[in-house]
């Protein structure tokens, strides 16, 4: 995810990543998976979240309405290819060895193409589920 989203950064001239990772949240979310994850991009990464808990969060989601949509039962890619023994100390070296084996590029580039950009604007309310948008969409691009 980060080789695609750097990609885009780069084509929309952006200066920076923005996720929400939230350090020990989860396995993939330990320093040692955040540092890991990100070693394949030298984009500036920024975490707003990275310091608060779950409680934090929740907070924040209240304040900006998004709580109500962050708790809908949602099949998402996290659930869907969960791990059963997830790591949560991956080592880059190995990481970036199995990469080897995988032609990722076309897989980067045909994202990149097949994206959709959202235009939001703060004074004008945007649903992306009122738009139908889900992750089936996502993966099969069924989004007119």
């Amino acid at each position: 995810m980060y080789r695609i989203a750097t990609e885009v950064m780069k084509r929309s001239k952006s200066l920076a990543l923005v996720n929400g990772e939230s350090i020990g949240q989860v396995a993939s979310q330990t320093l040692e998976s955040m540092q890991c994850v990100s070693s394949v991009t030298d984009a500036l990464i920024i975490r707003p979240l990275a310091t608060y808990d779950k409680l934090d969060i929740m907070a924040v989601a209240r304040t900006i309405e998004t709580l109500s949509i962050s708790n809908r039962p949602f099949e998402d890619c996290c659930t869907v290819y969960l791990p059963q023994n997830p790591s949560i100390r991956p080592q880059t070296s190995l990481a970036l060895d199995f990469e080897k084996r995988i032609d990722y590029e076309p897989m980067i580039l045909e994202a990149v193409k097949k994206r959709v950009i959202l235009s939001l604007n703060y004074h004008q309310p945007y649903s992306i589920i009122g738009k139908g948008l889900t992750v089936e969409d996502a993966i099969h691009g069924d989004h007119a």
